[in-house]
């Protein structure tokens, strides 16, 4: 599946900034923020925004692909 072969990859620098830049700008749209948390592996902060969210948001992102990236990292974890 070419979405967890992205998921293994590490990402560059220029990469995490990106992602950093959209946390910080972005404090508006909570499936925005986990997204991009999801992508720079802090599950902490990951599972709390995930956690904020009300139920429909959270339904809503399940239907997402970064969130099979989110659940198939967590499941590599706990093996």
């Amino acid at each position: 599946m070419k979405i967890l072969h992205l998921a293994k990859r590490n990402l560059s620098d220029e990469e995490l900034e990106v992602l950093e830049n959209i946390v910080e700008r972005r404090k508006d749209n909570l499936s925005v923020m986990l997204g991009a948390y999801i992508l720079l592996e802090n599950k902490r902060k990951a599972k709390k925004i995930f956690e904020n969210m009300v139920q429909e948001e959270q339904r809503n992102f399940m239907e997402f692909p970064i969130y099979y990236i989110w659940a198939y990292k967590d499941n590599e974890d706990t093996v």
